[in-house]
Formats: structure tokens, C-alpha cells, sequence
């Protein structure tokens, strides 16, 4: 069973971590909702009026929303990005803000974007907002014309980030590269953490090099960008499932796992031996980063509406076999996050 259950993994990060996160040894961490106040009763009575004022102040702190805002917004398209967020006209002092530099942005995205893309302002912006164990991740994008909602989440997933609802928003139509750089910031903040920096240089390469993939393959008329995307999200699965971490077997697991996704998803995605490398370079930081399976059982909760309510164990064994590339292409198309906390909990007492 626990060979069936690593079949579930498929991204993410999500990139898709509440148990649920891709570790590291600096794991970003939980929702901590105020501080404990478990020695209370060895203050004085005044103390442990301030204490439990102090934690009340901090549950609401942390209830707020994030907002993490490019710095070089004017004030009309930041009116314009509060705007599209749902904003307009919104004190966002009642926020927590934290804001992205385009010094960032060179110093996170020069590896992998030249400079002149870059460019001299930082724009993205990023809404988040803490959602209940086991939500997952929802992403949604206005303004964004070039990273998808699903590069985003698997990004998001590889960064270890898990139950929140994320907006990505330009003042005007930009990539929102840099966007991910804000989503983090403000998770991090959300979560009392510092920035993990490994973690970041991890999902930006994976998002650039999902984009720069759906650039090619559409050029070639091979795949669509969902198509590269569930390919990721796939490739992720093999190499945690077959717990890889040389470079070596992990080139090699990419090249069976392209052949595996085409036959099984009736795909023709056909990628150069650069390409293959950079994907294999790619899984190896993510390897490095260490992968949590139980996050991404969520992911399997279509299934459950495919085989209807009187399924058995053998079912779901069959299932997931049949269906693993599904599995990866839901956790991009994020199929799982109406179903419900009861259909994850029923995967994972299968699987746990």
C-alpha cells in the first residue's frame, strides 16, 4: 500500500504542504494562532491579564490578511491593484503589509532571468490569506500573462507553503515572475518565519523552467502549458516515490517518467536533452529540499467522485494505478479543494 500511496504525491510542494509541507531542515512552519500562555498561573494577576491581553492581540494579528506590495507601485496602481484584489477603498492599515524591492528581484530572479527582463520596478503583488488545516492552497491571477495559477501553486508547494487562498495582481499586464518573492514574504510573516532561501531559489526555478518548457512546447506544438504543468507535478511524484537524490538516477527517472506521462495521458511531449537537463538539475534541489507525501493525498479526492461512495480498498488500489497522472494533473487543477477535509481524511486512513 505505501508503494500505492506514494502514487498520491504530485507536487508539491505546491505547491500542495499541514502536515502537508516539503521540508527542510528550516521547514517553514504552521499558523501559530498566539502565544501560549501555559505559565500564566505562575504570574501574578496583573501578568496574567497583560498575557492574555497580549495573545488576543496577537490572535487577531495574525487572523488578518497579508499583503505583500511591488515598492515602486504609484499610488494609482496600487488603488488599481487593492482594486482587483477587492480592496478599492479598503484601509489597509488593518493589514499586514510587507513590501518587495526590485533589488529582490535581481538578487533572487538574476540566476535565472536576465537583468533587462527584470527590469527597474517592482510591480507583483500578493494577497494572502490563512485558511483552516487541510484547505490547501486555491491560487488565483489578474494581470499575470505569463505565470499560470498552476505554476504558481506548484511553486508554492515546493516552497512549503499550505492552506491559504493566494491573489497574484499587476497594476498593468506583467509576468509576476517576482510575484512568487511576495507570495513567500508574506507567508513567511503569516507563519512568525524568516524567508526559507533555499526554498525560494527552489520553486523560482521551478517556475521559470515551467515557463521557459511551455514556451517551447507550444512553440513545437507538442503540449499545452496544463499539459507541462502536470508533467512537473508528475516527474515530482517518480522521484519521491522512488526516494531519489543523485543526480545520476534522477536524470534517468525524468526520461522514464516523460515516456510514462505521454503513454498514459495520450501526450507527445517530446523535449531536447538541455531541456531534460534542466528539468534533472530542477529535481535535484527539489530532492534536497525533502518531500512530504501527506500533503498531496488531498489531491486524490476526484477519484472519489469517479468511483462514487461504495468503494473498497482493492478499488481504490486500482484506481491509482490506473490513474496517476490524473492524480498529478489534480494537484494543478486543484480538483480537490471543495471536497472537503472528510474525503482527505478517508484517503489517508487507506494510505496513512
Amino acid at each position: 500500500m505505501k508503494k500505492l500511496a506514494v502514487l498520491m504525491m504530485a507536487g508539491i510542494l505546491v505547491f500542495t504542504p499541514t502536515a502537508s509541507t516539503f521540508a527542510s531542515s528550516t521547514d517553514v512552519q504552521t499558523v501559530t494562532w498566539g502565544d501560549s500562555t501555559e505559565n500564566a498561573s505562575e504570574q501574578s494577576t496583573e501578568q496574567a491579564a497583560e498575557a492574555q491581553t497580549s495573545d488576543s492581540s496577537s490572535t487577531t494579528e495574525k487572523s488578518k490578511p497579508y499583503l505583500a506590495l511591488g515598492a515602486d507601485l504609484s499610488a494609482s496602481q496600487q488603488a488599481t491593484v487593492l482594486s482587483l484584489m477587492g480592496l478599492s477603498g479598503t484601509d489597509i492599515s488593518n493589514y499586514n503589509v510587507v513590501y518587495v524591492t526590485n533589488a529582490e528581484e535581481h538578487q533572487y530572479l538574476g540566476s535565472y532571468i536576465s537583468s533587462s527582463v527584470i527590469g527597474t520596478k517592482s510591480l507583483s503583488s500578493v494577497l494572502v490569506r490563512p485558511a483552516e488545516s487541510g484547505h490547501g492552497i486555491n491560487v488565483t491571477t489578474a494581470n499575470i500573462n505569463y505565470c499560470t495559477e498552476g505554476m504558481y501553486k506548484n511553486a508554492l508547494l515546493t516552497a512549503g507553503v499550505e492552506d491559504a487562498d493566494i491573489m497574484v495582481v499587476g497594476p498593468t499586464s506583467i509576468s509576476g515572475t517576482a510575484a512568487l518573492i511576495g507570495a513567500l514574504k508574506a507567508y513567511a510573516e503569516m507563519t512568525d518565519t524568516t524567508v526559507n532561501t533555499e526554498a525560494l531559489d527552489t520553486s523560482l526555478n521551478e517556475l521559470v523552467t515551467t515557463g521557459q518548457l511551455e514556451e517551447a512546447a507550444a512553440a513545437a506544438n507538442s503540449a499545452s502549458k496544463e499539459d507541462i504543468e502536470a508533467l512537473i507535478a508528475f516527474i515530482k511524484a517518480e522521484i519521491a516515490k522512488r526516494d531519489l537524490s543523485d543526480a545520476d538516477s534522477i536524470k534517468a527517472a525524468v526520461k522514464e517518467a516523460i515516456k510514462d506521462y505521454n503513454s498514459e495521458h495520450g501526450t507527445s511531449i517530446s523535449l531536447d536533452e538541455d531541456e531534460i537537463q534542466q528539468i534533472a538539475d530542477l529535481m535535484v534541489k527539489i530532492s534536497d529540499l525533502g518531500l512530504d507525501y501527506n500533503t498531496l493525498l488531498d489531491q486524490a479526492a476526484d477519484l472519489y467522485e469517479e468511483l462514487g461512495g461504495n468503494i473498497t480498498g482493492e478499488d481504490i488500489a486500482n484506481a491509482l494505478e490506473k490513474n496517476k497522472v490524473k492524480v498529478a494533473t489534480a494537484v494543478v487543477k486543484s480538483f480537490f479543494v471543495s471536497v472537503g477535509n472528510a474525503i482527505a481524511g478517508f484517503f489517508k486512513s487507506i494510505f496513512g
